[in-house]
């Protein structure tokens, strides 16, 4: 079934510090939420769907919402929503300067300084993403999470630009799905998934939930809630920081990499780990570690990557 939505609300803002709008939109986006042009922020609220669809317009972004309604209040949460999704006041001067001499993150200094992260509506949606991250590779995650709102969200249609979308699904169409949702290819994942949904449904903790483990946790967090303070650390972060800063093909602790990031980033940590995956397009780490010798990096190369990923149906 396709949900036509309505035009409801149009505003101007102005982002209040260093912005770019097309590379905070090209973050992590999919097919349904970039179009090269617009940046579409799709959600269910109190059981209804809207869509903020958000472009430039000389200085400033444009915000139009669609709706299936015109309460005050929800065009209010819609506001909320793509302000925290976009980061368009978020003032990351003091990050972008701190990374102009990295030997891997100088490019956020300049020539990609604007970009910020582009966020998640809520902590549901960040766990759910992070856990298909688990025990998977970019491409492999994202494909799960792709199918996962294509089989269980509701399809979006927004007639004045022709563009179609899917909601992320609800914790309660979830659970009502049940085992269902391994068709998505989340295997073993489903048991966490469900858990976590009947978590926020129950107003309990969801991050700690069983399956939900310290780097999914910690990945969760920066990409819904925009806490920045703590670096995720997997087997690919193992590897890669003692190379590109120490110059040593060794896999260090994970307490090790933490102290690393703690004194070079500081409050930043969480948020310089997910833009390295930006800036090495979040490569197997065996050939990435080969690029590297060669210096040779590329950020927005011809493949799915976390910022080309919007050009691709994987």
């Amino acid at each position: 079934m396709k949900f036509g939505l309505k035009f409801v609300y149009d505003t101007k803002v102005r982002p209040r510090y260093e912005y770019s709008f097309k590379l905070t939109s090209m973050f992590y986006a999919t097919q349904w939420d970039f179009d090269g042009r617009r940046s579409y922020i799709p959600f269910e609220y109190e059981g209804k769907l809207s869509c903020v669809v958000i472009r430039e317009f000389h200085e400033d972004l444009k915000l139009e919402i669609f709706s299936e309604s015109s309460e005050s209040i929800l065009i209010e949460k819609a506001l909320k929503i793509a302000s925290h999704v976009m980061g368009f006041d978020e003032d990351l001067s003091e990050f972008y300067e701190l990374v102009l001499n990295d030997k891997i993150l100088w490019p956020i200094g300049w020539p990609l300084r604007g970009i910020h992260l582009r966020a998640v509506p809520g902590v549901w949606e960040g766990l759910v993403i992070s856990i298909c991250q688990q025990n998977a590779s970019f491409s492999q995650g994202w494909r799960m999470v792709i199918n996962f709102r294509k089989l269980f969200g509701k399809r979006i249609f927004i007639q004045e630009y022709k563009h179609e979308c899917y909601a992320f699904p609800s914790p309660r169409t979830i659970i009502n799905l049940g085992r269902n949702i391994t068709s998505a290819g989340v295997g073993y994942r489903y048991k966490t998934i469900l858990n976590v949904a009947k978590a926020i449904l129950s107003d309990e903790d969801p991050f700690t939930v069983k399956g939900v483990g310290e780097y999914t946790r910690r990945v969760s967090k920066i990409i819904s809630l925009r806490d920045y303070s703590k670096m995720p650390v997997d087997k690919w972060f193992r590897k890669l920081i003692p190379f590109a800063y120490a110059g040593a093909r060794e896999e260090w602790s994970t307490r090790r990499i933490e102290e690393f990031a703690e004194k070079k980033w500081g409050k930043w940590a969480g948020l310089s780990a997910i833009m390295l995956t930006a800036i090495t397009a979040a490569e197997p780490i065996s050939s990435l570690l080969r690029k590297l010798e060669r210096g040779f990096l590329t950020p927005i190369p011809a493949k799915p990557s976390p910022l080309t990923l919007w050009r691709y149906k994987i």
